[in-house]
């Protein structure tokens, strides 16, 4: 875990007791039989289909978009690629900015994660068939790798 202040966990244990008091249980409310209907529905595109992100033809592409990045340390991370170069990595909780740039095929990028690791330099390359954006870099810990994934920007 490369970040240096990680909040305490808190686990919290909720105990659901069933229903409420006066509302009538499901033995002693009749149901009615279900409605069938004959005419034809029309398929919609289902909400999940329509958030999904668009892929990218080139790195070139990669402003204005957000990963889910798995480092090599088992660590997940969000990744949002500003259209203005600004990048905004989160972390459990935590949320720092950087900076990113395009150079050719590939994207240099800066994470802040703090001490003792401090910020890690990467560069990354997109694989245009499976839409994984890989990177590798360095930090004052070592080596560091990262493979992401494109998901929809909140």
């Amino acid at each position: 875990m490369r970040w240096g202040c990680i909040p305490a966990v808190v686990i919290a244990v909720i105990f659901v007791t069933g229903c409420a008091a006066g509302e009538p249980s499901a033995e002693s409310t009749p149901s009615a039989a279900p409605e069938t209907s004959t005419t034809p529905v029309e398929e919609e595109s289902s909400p999940a289909a329509a958030s999904e992100p668009e892929p990218l033809g080139t790195i070139a592409d990669i402003a204005g978009t957000k990963w889910r990045a798995e480092d090599s340390d088992g660590d997940f991370h969000n990744i949002t690629f500003a259209a203005d170069g600004t990048l905004t990595i989160a972390t459990m909780g935590i949320s720092a900015e950087s900076s990113w740039s395009v150079d050719g095929e590939t994207v240099q990028f800066t994470l802040p994660f703090g001490p003792p690791a401090g910020i890690a330099t990467m560069t990354g390359t997109l694989d245009p068939a499976t839409q994984i954006l890989s990177a590798a870099g360095s930090d004052q810990l070592g080596e560091l790798t990262m493979e992401m994934t494109q998901i929809p920007l909140e």
